[in-house]
């Protein structure tokens, strides 16, 4: 009872989980996918409006980032580092993935990185998260704030994805409302 709170109280939720619960307060999918892009990529699924551990629906009981892929692991690819990585080995001058999403349009080597990106997410959606069979597969995190700058790539790259992504309603405040609607969920 250490700060005066009870600890039956205190719910600890994956921040990718309470994410995705929180963007399904706005709108119903029997089966869906959170994916959050951002310095790393994390993963959630529920079913039912309810959580369900990442390692019960993906291969190797792993969650997404830790699982392989081009001789290394998804977040290595797809995450802030993936795209400052691709950015560098096109000799590319911008030093930050919010630069090289706003200069797409000007810029041909900022434009190709968040092309390939976005093929690389497609890629791995398809082959690890659409075998979940999901009714809606929802981006957040600071990366899916720019979806004009690689989202029509994933499309073309992995084209079962359409109609199934769509972009956060809530961004950060997702997780908030995501861990408030299963605190009164468990509360019952």
């Amino acid at each position: 009872m250490r700060f005066g709170i009870n600890e039956s109280d205190v719910l600890f939720l994956n921040d990718a989980d309470a994410f995705l619960l929180g963007e399904l307060q706005n709108s119903f999918a029997p089966r869906a996918v959170g994916i959050t892009l951002g310095t790393g990529i994390g993963a959630a699924f529920a079913i039912d409006g309810r959580s369900v551990p990442a390692t019960e629906i993906l291969p190797n009981n792993c969650d997404l980032h830790l699982l392989p892929w081009k001789g290394s692991t998804v977040e290595e690819f797809v995450s802030a580092r993936g795209i400052i990585r691709l950015h560098e080995d096109r000799k590319g001058s911008h030093r930050s993935v919010k630069e090289i999403a706003e200069n797409c349009r000007a810029d041909a080597i900022a434009a190709d990185t968040m092309s390939t990106f976005g093929e690389e997410l497609g890629l791995v959606i398809e082959t690890y998260l659409l075998p979940f069979v999901p009714d809606a597969i929802i981006l957040g995190g600071s990366i899916s704030r720019s979806p004009d700058s690689f989202l029509p790539n994933a499309l073309f790259a992995a084209p079962a994805l359409s109609g199934l992504l769509k972009v956060s309603s809530h961004f950060e405040q997702a997780a908030l409302i995501g861990s408030i609607a299963e605190w009164l969920l468990r509360l019952g």
